[in-house]
């Protein structure tokens, strides 16, 4: 049997997805200032995109993810949303005024690339590992493109509609990926958490030279960018111990969260992170990593089995 395709109760559609949050007011944003920045960020949401669009492409691919019955099914819709996607943020760049997408910037092909993925990662990724990583980058797009169309309101009304329009898309995105996790927790699947919490410190390493290039852009466009960023992680950590709580039957602690999470990642502490990307990666650390998950992987495996003989 396929544990991680289980489905819990509910449905994705069912799940509440809360409203980031930012420490202090963002400024608004006037496009006609660095119009150059900004076409410059929308590239990167659009490339950002791109690459969701080819992961989702590749979900019924089983050398590259776990066979997963509600990625499956959501695929369709998934594919679809990023191409529109696609579309609406070149139709932004050319209301900002530009010719054309920008190339990618530093950091950003390793990130999404699959194939890069593959040689640091055990592959194929378990359907948890991938919805950890859909939820990841979906709830960490979701939270920046929510904050933009805020502050693009005043200055730009038919950006701000496209944008918002790509936030209610996101929100299906963040929803499947929480029920396929909530359903892989519901299993008790052994070290599943110790998995999750490996991957996602991979996604960490991944992401450092994005985090350099994307704090840079921000304040280029006029944007503080360790505010947004703190808003970002605290929406996506919280959406994280969402499903954790309630694999325990606790649904009603989300304020008592926010607040311990103000700290560990404040504006202060995004400050800290950055500072720490510029440090060199550590020797051995992906081989590590490797070698880890396919220790959890063999010990779930042997474990199931003893359950099965046992029953």
């Amino acid at each position: 049997m396929n544990y991680e395709s289980k489905k819990p109760t509910k449905r994705p559609e069912d799940i509440q997805i809360p409203v980031p949050r930012t420490l202090k007011p963002l400024d608004p944003i006037d496009p006609t200032v660095n119009p150059e920045a900004c076409i410059q960020m929308i590239s990167i949401l659009y490339h950002a995109e791109k690459a969701a669009l080819d992961a989702f492409e590749r979900l019924n691919d089983p050398s590259i993810v776990e066979n997963c019955s509600i990625f499956l099914e959501a695929r369709p819709m998934l594919v679809a949303d990023e191409s529109a996607h696609l579309r609406d943020m070149e139709e932004i760049i050319r209301v900002f005024g530009g010719n054309g997408v920008r190339p990618p910037l530093p950091g950003f092909d390793e990130l999404w690339s699959v194939d890069g993925a593959s040689k640091r990662l055990l592959f194929p990724l378990r359907a948890r590992v991938a919805a950890l990583f859909t939820l990841v980058t979906e709830s960490l797009g979701y939270a920046y493109l929510y904050h933009l169309a805020n502050v693009m309101t005043t200055s730009n009304a038919k950006v701000a509609e496209l944008l918002n329009s790509n936030v209610k898309d996101e929100e299906r995105h963040i929803q499947v990926s929480m029920h396929v996790l909530k359903g892989a927790l519901a299993t008790r699947k052994p070290l599943a958490g110790i998995d999750l919490a490996l991957h996602l410190f991979a996604f960490l390493l991944l992401s450092r030279q994005a985090t350099k290039t994307m704090i840079s852009i921000l304040r280029q466009v006029g944007f503080d960018p360790y505010v947004l960023a703190s808003s970002s992680m605290q929406f996506t950590c919280t959406l994280l111990l969402r499903v954790l709580d309630e694999r325990r039957g606790n649904q009603h602690r989300w304020s008592d969260y926010e607040r311990i999470l103000r700290i560990p990642l404040s504006p202060l502490a995004m400050r800290v992170y950055n500072a720490g990307c510029h440090f060199p990666e550590m020797p051995g650390v992906w081989a590590a990593l490797r070698g880890l998950s396919r220790v959890v992987n063999r010990y779930s495996a042997e474990t199931l089995a003893g359950r099965s003989e046992a029953a």
